[in-house]
C-alpha cells in the first residue's frame, strides 16, 4: 500500500504541477505552506496575499519574492522553486 503512495507521489512529481496558496499567513495557511513544502510533491508553491513575511526556517530557503501592484492592492507573490 504504501509503495502505491509513493509512486503516485512520483507520477505527480514528474507532470511539474504547482500549487497556488491564497491566505498563507494564517495558522493555517502556514501549515498547509508547511506540508507543500516538505512533500516536495509540486515543482513549485506560489504565495499570494497582501503581507509580507520572512521565513527563517531552512525549509523556505528558496522562497522569492516577487511583488505584484495592483490599483486596489499590493499583493506580495511568493514563488518556491
Amino acid at each position: 500500500m504504501a509503495g502505491d503512495n509513493e509512486k503516485l507521489v512520483q507520477e505527480y512529481q514528474q507532470m511539474s504541477k504547482r500549487a497556488f496558496v491564497l491566505g498563507y499567513t494564517g495558522e493555517i495557511g502556514k501549515e498547509l505552506v508547511r506540508v507543500l513544502l516538505s512533500s516536495q510533491i509540486f515543482a513549485k508553491v506560489v504565495l499570494i496575499g497582501r503581507r509580507t513575511v520572512t521565513y527563517e526556517d531552512e525549509l523556505y530557503k528558496d522562497v522569492v519574492s516577487v511583488h505584484y501592484i495592483n490599483t486596489y492592492m499590493l499583493m506580495h507573490i511568493y514563488v518556491v522553486y
